[in-house]
């Protein structure tokens, strides 16, 4: 039986993947070598909590944890494939992804949602998702709890802040 030449490279190749003339490597080849390309889609997440559901609190909350995200993973505008933003009902005197339009990030989809209701979870917490395009390791990408978020997610601040540590040594 004879096999498309794209599965016979894969086989020959498994670090080659062909679209038609389009040539992508895994990161494990020395892609620059071999004449492909890659690229990978991280995922950044944050949260952060406002005292009042005022928008003025809202919008410049939102832009903190914005501005603390590119400042810790270091990623231009320009890598942005999108954003999803979603608050607690007790917050809606604002949409945050207003915040990302006044810091001219608006030209990746923004994407505001009310996160569901459970019982005895964070109030008045606004969560960030961002989906970049990259060259960093899953374990590179730094996510960022602020306000009374931290409790959200321990283990990733516990991680930053050892991190922190070492760097200053």
């Amino acid at each position: 039986m004879d096999l498309p030449s794209t599965i016979i490279n894969v086989i020959e190749n498994p670090d080659l993947l062909e679209w038609g003339d389009l040539k992508l490597y895994q990161r494990t080849v020395p892609w620059r070598e071999k004449g492909g390309i890659y690229m990978l889609v991280r995922g950044i997440r944050g949260a952060i909590t406002v005292n009042s559901n005022t928008k003025e609190e809202i919008i410049e909350s939102t832009k903190e944890l914005l501005i603390a995200l590119q400042r810790e993973n270091n990623f231009n505008i320009d890598d942005i494939i999108s954003i999803f933003f979603s608050a607690t009902s007790d917050l809606n005197a604002a949409f945050p992804a207003q915040a990302a339009r006044e810091l001219g990030w608006d030209r990746a989809p923004l994407f505001d949602m009310q996160e569901i209701e459970v019982l005895g979870s964070l109030p008045k917490c606004i969560r960030i998702l961002i989906q970049i395009n990259c060259q960093k390791n899953q374990t590179e990408i730094k996510h960022c709890y602020l306000r009374g978020a931290e409790i959200l997610r321990k283990d990733l601040v516990k991680e930053i802040l050892d991190l922190k540590e070492s760097e200053s040594k």
